[in-house]
C-alpha cells in the first residue's frame, strides 16, 4: 500500500488494557472482590478502530511495543482489526500496560499506567525515514499524549493535513501545548482541561493557541470550542450504562470519522456523530462497540442525539 492512500494515521497507545470492576462497593485500604478482564486497547488504537467502523478507510496504526508476548498480542490485534501496522518493535523492552479500577457502576476509581517504552520509543519512531514519510503522506493524523513532547513536536512538523489530538490524562496533556496551533481538534475531559488551563473555562484554550476542542465531563453535557465559540451539546439519557471506559474514545473516533468523510462538516456537527458513538459504546460490554457498523442502530442513536439538542 502506498502511504498517500492512508486516510487516517493514528500515532500513540496500543497496549494491553486490564479492567477490574468491583463486585461490591469499593473500600479503600482493603481487599476488594472484582471481576477481571483484559483486552488490547490504548487511546489512539481505540479511537482509530471507532473511526474505521464509521467509514474511515485505509486506517493505519503507528505505535511502539516490546518483543514480549504482550507485544505479539498487540500486533495480532492490529492485524485482526484490519488496520495497517506501521509500529516499531523494541525486542529488549516490555510492552506498555494500563489497568483501570472501576466501581460497581462502571465509573473509574483509579488507573495504573506502565508506559515507560512510550516515553523514549516514539521519539525514535517518528524520526525514522519510514516514520517521517508515513506521517507526511497521511491524509489526516491523530496523536495521543502518550508521545513525548519532543515526538509530538516532530510529528506536528511533518503533518501536512489535519492533526487531531487526545489528552490521555491530566499528567500528560500538557505535552500538547507546544503544538496547540497545529491541532485541528483536541479531545479532552474536564480534568485534563483544568491541567491545561488551571480552570474549567474552555475559552482559556484559545489563549494557548487551540482552535477547536471537544471537552467531556462524564455523563454531563459535551462542550465544543470552535473558532472561539463554545457550544453545549446535550447528552440524551440512556437506560443503563454497562461500561464507561470506551465512551471518550468512541466520541473522538466518531467525531474524527465525520470530519474525515464529510468534507463540509464543522467540528460542532461532527461532534454529534461522536456523541452517538459514545452513547452506543456506553451500552456495550468493553471499550469497543462493534454495533457501530450497524447503520440502523447508529441512525437511531444519532436521531436521539439530534432530538436532545
Amino acid at each position: 500500500m502506498e502511504t498517500d492512500t492512508v486516510q487516517l494515521l493514528a500515532i500513540g497507545g496500543a497496549h494491553i488494557d486490564r479492567t477490574a470492576r468491583m463486585i461490591t462497593p469499593h473500600i479503600a485500604g482493603a481487599s476488594n472482590p472484582v471481576n477481571f478482564s483484559e483486552h488490547i486497547g490504548g487511546g489512539a488504537f481505540n479511537v482509530l478502530r471507532n473511526a474505521q467502523m464509521r467509514h474511515v478507510g485505509n486506517a493505519a496504526m503507528m505505535s511502539v511495543r516490546g518483543g514480549d508476548s504482550v507485544g505479539r498480542a498487540v500486533e495480532q490485534a492490529i492485524d485482526d482489526a484490519g488496520l495497517y501496522d506501521f509500529s516499531g518493535t523494541f525486542v529488549d523492552r516490555a510492552t506498555p500496560t494500563y489497568t483501570a479500577i472501576l466501581d460497581t457502576d462502571g465509573e473509574l476509581i483509579t488507573a495504573l499506567a506502565d508506559m515507560a517504552l512510550y516515553d523514549a520509543g516514539f521519539d525514535r519512531q517518528v524520526r525514522r525515514l519510514e516514520g517521517r514519510s508515513r506521517i507526511a503522506a497521511a491524509q489526516a493524523v491523530l496523536v495521543d499524549a502518550n508521545l513525548s513532547e519532543t515526538a509530538l513536536i516532530k510529528t506536528a512538523e511533518l503533518t501536512k493535513r489535519p492533526l487531531y489530538a487526545m489528552g490521555i490524562s491530566p499528567a500528560k496533556v500538557n505535552r500538547l501545548k507546544p503544538i496547540a496551533a497545529q491541532i485541528s481538534a483536541l479531545f479532552i475531559n474536564q480534568r485534563e482541561l483544568k491541567a491545561l488551563t488551571g480552570g474549567d473555562d474552555p475559552a482559556a484554550l484559545t489563549d494557548l493557541g487551540f482552535r477547536g476542542a471537544i471537552i467531556t465531563d462524564g455523563a454531563n453535557n459535551v462542550l465544543c470550542l470552535e473558532n472561539g465559540i463554545i457550544t453545549t451539546h446535550v447528552i440524551p439519557a440512556i437506560a443503563s450504562v454497562i461500561d464507561v471506559t470506551g465512551a471518550g474514545d468512541a466520541l473522538a473516533g466518531g467525531t474524527i470519522a465525520a470530519l474525515c468523510t464529510q468534507s463540509a462538516a464543522t467540528l460542532n456537527e461532527a461532534a454529534l456523530f461522536g456523541i452517538a458513538c459514545a452513547q452506543m459504546t456506553l451500552q456495550a460490554d468493553g471499550p469497543i462497540c462493534h454495533g457501530l457498523v450497524n447503520e440502523e442502530k447508529f441512525s437511531s442513536a444519532y436521531a436521539n442525539v439530534l432530538a436532545a439538542q
